[in-house]
C-alpha cells in the first residue's frame, strides 16, 4: 500500500495560495522600491497592494505558466504603469518594455542581475544581454533623462552610475542655512540604499529660509563615504522631492504629524 500523497484522488491538496504568499514575502519590498521609483509612497503602495490582489484572482492560472513569477511582475508593472502614467517614462520609450525593466532595477536600484532575473522570472543570461546591449546603445540614444517620482537617470551613465538628484525650477531657491542637495559625487558609484525606518520617516527640513514638513522615503550611504543622504518628500505635488546631505541642523527628526493634508497623505 503507497502513502497518500498531495495527489492521490480524494485526499485535500495544498492550498495554492501558500505559493503567492510565499512569493509575495520574497520580493514584496523589491515591488515597491520599483513602484516608489515612479510613484509617490501611498500611490506605490495602493499599486503594489492592486497588483497582488488582482494577482490572487489569477493564481491558479500563474501556476500553469512556465514562471508564475514573470506573471508575478507582469501583474505589478501594469499596476504601476497605468498609475503612474507615461511621463515618467517617456524618455524611455525607444526601449522594450523588458529592456526598462533591467535599467531601472539594476541600474536604478542597484539590484545585481541575479535578483533581476528572480524578481522578473526572466532566464539570468537573457538578464545579461540586455544589460550588454544597453551599454552598446549608440550615445544618441542615452541623452535623455529619465525623471521618476524618486529617481533621476542620464542614459548616457547606464553602464557606470546613476545620478539620483536632479534640481527643478520650482524647488525653494536656496538661502544660507538650507539643507544642501547631495552632491553628483556621492549619489554616483557604489553604495547602499534602504528604505527609511518609520521612527525617522518624519522629519523638519530647512528650504528657502524656513522649516517645513517633510518625509524621508530613503537614504543613501556611498561606499567609502560617512555622509549620509535622504530621500526627502517635502510637498504633494508631483516634483516637491529631492536628494539632500542629513546633517541636523538641516533635517530634524519629529513627531508624526497629525495634519490630514501634511506629510502622511503625500
Amino acid at each position: 500500500m503507497t502513502p497518500a500523497t498531495a495527489d492521490t484522488p480524494g485526499q485535500p491538496r495544498p492550498d495554492p495560495a501558500i505559493d503567492l504568499i510565499a512569493l509575495r514575502d520574497l520580493h514584496h519590498d523589491r515591488y515597491l522600491r520599483y513602484a516608489i521609483l515612479l510613484l509617490p509612497s501611498s500611490a506605490a503602495r495602493h499599486a503594489i497592494r492592486t497588483a497582488l490582489d488582482d494577482l490572487a484572482h489569477h493564481w491558479r492560472d500563474a501556476l500553469r505558466t512556465p514562471s508564475p513569477a514573470a506573471c508575478a511582475w507582469q501583474a505589478v508593472r501594469h499596476h504601476v504603469h497605468s498609475a503612474a502614467g507615461p511621463r515618467p517614462l517617456r524618455p524611455l520609450a525607444h526601449l522594450t518594455p523588458p529592456e526598462q525593466d533591467v535599467l531601472l532595477l539594476h541600474h536604478a536600484l542597484g539590484l545585481p542581475d541575479t535578483e533581476v532575473a528572480a524578481l522578473t522570472g526572466t532566464d539570468l543570461a537573457t538578464v545579461r544581454v540586455r544589460l550588454r546591449s544597453l551599454a552598446r546603445r549608440p550615445s544618441q540614444d542615452r541623452r535623455s533623462t529619465l525623471h521618476g517620482n524618486n529617481c533621476s537617470i542620464k542614459l548616457e551613465n547606464v553602464t557606470s552610475a546613476v545620478p539620483f538628484s536632479r534640481s527643478h525650477p520650482d524647488h525653494p531657491a536656496w538661502e544660507p542655512g538650507d539643507a544642501e542637495r547631495a552632491p553628483r559625487e556621492l549619489m554616483s558609484g557604489p553604495g547602499r540604499c534602504w528604505d527609511a525606518e518609520p521612527r525617522w520617516r518624519w522629519v523638519e527640513i530647512r528650504l528657502g529660509g524656513r522649516w517645513r514638513p517633510g518625509r524621508v522615503e530613503r537614504w543613501r550611504l556611498h561606499q567609502g563615504s560617512t555622509a549620509w543622504v535622504a530621500l526627502v518628500r517635502w510637498g504633494p505635488d508631483y516634483d516637491d522631492w529631492c536628494w539632500y546631505l542629513y546633517t541636523p541642523a538641516t533635517v530634524r527628526k519629529t513627531a508624526q504629524p497629525t495634519d490630514p493634508d501634511g506629510p502622511a497623505s503625500w
